[in-house]
């Protein structure tokens, strides 16, 4: 068969027909315009702002769910108005479970007389798209309490100093036997919910009821959940006029989520897009994240290398290597370097790990100062190795012990490989000559990490962001001729190459 007649058929043309305007449409750059509005801002304080919520000039009300609306103060916090005239700082959002810490703003405002004064508040009303959390407990404040109060009130006055009467406040839970008594001293009260139970932290236990109320309390939301549209490589957003969910893709606005030919488009987003997307960004603890290293899920991939992203968990940045986690400390871009601890031993009340940790050599490499703590599980009596031992009580028993060696750099051991039942490698940080610390404070160090590839100083010096791209473009036609069966393709795949992003 004479392919020329296959490659000048009118459905090959007709397809590339098709390819040329789909590039058409890539190079210039025409993604739906609420795709790109509706990227993750901040008010400066770290925390990433996404739907539902979405900040008031900054991001436009259709990426955010109604009564979602933000405000960002002259300290960079972002501000929810839950009533008409209070306003509460956002402490905290955790999007996975639909909850957001808040505290009253009119704690952080400066008070010149703060020694003798208890900022009055007013009830919480909560609109109908926020209710408490569980876990949570009803404080009532009395305040222009009587100077002259029984002995069994005095307990529960709030500031100490010598303030009027009028400036008494005294504070209880709701289920206080006292409160009746105490309600009759004073002229004013107001109830605010406080947090028992802070994201499991006890609050409750270790601090008192004016610092609870200082601190705030957990809301959980109702709104539609974005989840899906997420994980599809879209961003959520709201229609007000049709009052339904819209996922925002980068051909178009979908019902629920992307679909692949809308992710076709997704690598080719317009110059100006990828410079804001790949700006550094964090988990809302830990250091700022950028080029080598992208935040996996935040619809971004291009801003890092193949095989550094990044998890957010619990607020916290981890790299995630086949078999661990590891918790990311801080990072050096200058020096190309990080360092993890192991969230496994981190934890653990008895420090014997039971895996190798094992990575990507290609492109990372330990440190200068690297050891290794080496553990020897349940050895007999005849184990026997040629460096300093340590017995590790919790992971011993009675006829079998488990022991560790610091072994740094390039030293080699020698030892008895059939006393022992397994022998497991962890990474540490030697800092300096001194090897006389606990195996508690290596592991809770963790160990650095280099990182070799194309270096991002120069771009950030002329003032541009990061990126790595591999672009991949397939067409294929396929026609069924009267002889038999034929099938015509053509592919074009660009090198992987450094891409730098300027504004």
């Amino acid at each position: 068969m004479d392919l020329s007649q296959i490659s000048d058929s009118p459905l090959t043309s007709f397809c590339m027909f098709i390819l040329c305007l789909l590039l058409a449409r890539t190079v210039s750059g025409e993604i739906d315009r609420q795709y790109l509005a509706c990227v993750t801002k901040t008010c400066g304080d770290g925390q990433n702002i996404s739907f539902p919520f979405y900040i008031e000039n900054q991001q436009e009300a259709y990426c955010g769910y109604p009564g979602f609306n933000l405000s960002c103060n002259d300290k960079g916090n972002p501000v929810l108005k839950l009533s008409s005239d209070t306003n509460y700082i956002v402490e905290k959002i955790v999007y996975d479970n639909h909850s957001v810490h808040v505290s009253n703003a009119a704690f952080s405002e400066t008070n010149s007389d703060a020694a003798c004064t208890f900022t009055r508040i007013k009830n919480v009303s909560l609109p109908a798209e926020f209710q408490l959390a569980p876990d949570q407990k009803q404080a009532v404040l009395l305040y222009n309490c009587n100077s002259s109060l029984p002995e069994k009130l005095l307990r529960h006055k709030l500031l100490a100093g010598n303030c009027s009467g009028d400036d008494t406040v005294l504070g209880m839970f709701e289920d206080d036997s006292d409160l009746d008594s105490a309600s009759k001293q004073c002229k004013e009260s107001a109830v605010a919910p406080v947090a028992v139970d802070m994201n499991g932290e006890g609050m409750g236990d270790h601090i008192g009821i004016e610092e609870m109320v200082r601190k705030g309390f957990l809301l959980k939301w109702r709104a539609s959940d974005c989840r899906v549209c997420k994980e599809s490589g879209g961003r959520c957003g709201f229609d007000a006029d049709t009052f339904h969910f819209q996922c925002y893709c980068p051909d178009r606005p979908h019902a629920k989520q992307c679909t692949p030919d809308a992710i076709f488009l997704n690598p080719v987003l317009s110059t100006a897009s990828k410079y804001e997307a790949c700006k550094p960004r964090n988990c809302v603890n830990g250091p700022n994240i950028s080029y080598h290293f992208f935040i996996r899920g935040a619809g971004a991939d291009f801003c890092g290398y193949l095989g550094f992203q990044i998890h957010c968990k619990e607020d916290k940045p981890i790299y995630k290597t086949s078999k661990r986690y590891f918790s990311i400390q801080d990072i050096s871009y200058e020096n190309q370097s990080f360092r993890s601890v192991d969230e496994g031993l981190f934890n653990d009340s008895c420090v014997a790990p039971v895996q190798n940790f094992s990575f990507d050599r290609s492109s990372l490499d330990f440190s200068l100062y690297h050891a290794d703590l080496y553990f020897f599980n349940s050895c007999n009596d005849s184990f026997y190795v040629n460096h300093t031992k340590s017995k590790v009580t919790c992971a011993s028993n009675a006829t079998h012990g488990t022991f560790v060696v610091l072994a740094p750099g390039d030293e080699g051991l020698n030892w008895s490989t059939i006393a022992c039942e397994s022998l497991v490698a962890s990474p540490v940080q030697l800092e300096t000559e001194e090897i006389s610390r606990t195996i508690e404070s290596f592991n809770h160090d963790g160990f650095a990490l280099k990182w070799t590839g194309h270096s991002c100083a120069e771009c950030r010096r002329s003032g541009g962001q990061c990126g790595f791209e591999e672009v991949i473009v397939y067409v294929s036609a396929r026609m069924d001729l009267i002889s038999g069966t034929a099938v015509t393709s053509s592919a074009d795949r660009s090198k992987t190459q450094l891409a730098p992003i300027s504004e």
